[in-house]
């Protein structure tokens, strides 16, 4: 099986410190290492969601590309972590 090159784009919560936003990207760059590889990681900063998450009007938004084989792993441990609020990850 070939490595895939995917996009996944995150909403973490809006109250979270810098030194909490640079534990979680740590957190999703080793998480995607381990299956694959990081290409670019880019944090677009606070935005204006168009509804309500879980009680919250903004968020962080991070987008991520990377090469990887078991995205469904990836998603799992997204889904696991309470920082993020929303995630999709789509095929390129």
């Amino acid at each position: 099986m070939e490595n895939i090159e995917y996009e996944a784009v995150l909403i973490l919560k809006p109250d979270l410190s810098d030194e909490n936003k640079s534990r979680i990207k740590e957190t999703l760059i080793s998480l995607i290492d381990t299956a694959g590889k990081v290409i670019k990681f880019e944090d677009l900063g606070i935005k204006k969601l168009a509804y309500a998450i879980k009680g919250n009007s903004t968020g962080c938004y991070i987008v991520i590309s990377f090469n990887c084989k078991e995205v469904k792993k990836i998603e799992r441990k997204f889904r696991t972590l309470e920082e993020i609020m929303k995630f999709i990850v789509v095929k390129q």
